[in-house]
């Protein structure tokens, strides 16, 4: 399950990395650019074809490396975290002692 939130995480992080520079771009096709005053519909399906040009080629890799560091290094480092939270000593009352 969390491989999958991974991947999708991943993907919606890229577009919206997109987003945030979109709209100010200059010099694209008309069927990538945002039209101000276009229908939502219209600017959300420029901004979809954008983010598939320019930018899944890097969103799909790291999604992928994500999904496999998951699976391969997950259950070793949860299991090393729940030992080491048994062994720590959380509930311990600090105690300082003066040095002199």
């Amino acid at each position: 399950m969390l491989a999958g939130y991974a991947a999708v995480a991943c993907l919606a992080y890229g577009f919206l990395m997109n987003l945030w520079f979109w709209p100010f771009s200059q010099g694209l096709p008309p069927q990538l650019s945002f039209v101000p005053g276009a229908p939502f519909t219209e600017n959300v399906m420029a901004w979809l074809r954008f983010c598939v040009v320019t930018s899944l080629g890097y969103d799909i890799p790291r999604a992928v490396i994500a999904v496999v560091l998951i699976l391969v290094a997950g259950r070793p480092v949860l299991l090393a975290l729940r030992r080491m939270s048994r062994k720590a000593a959380f509930e311990a009352p600090v105690a300082f002692t003066p040095h002199g």
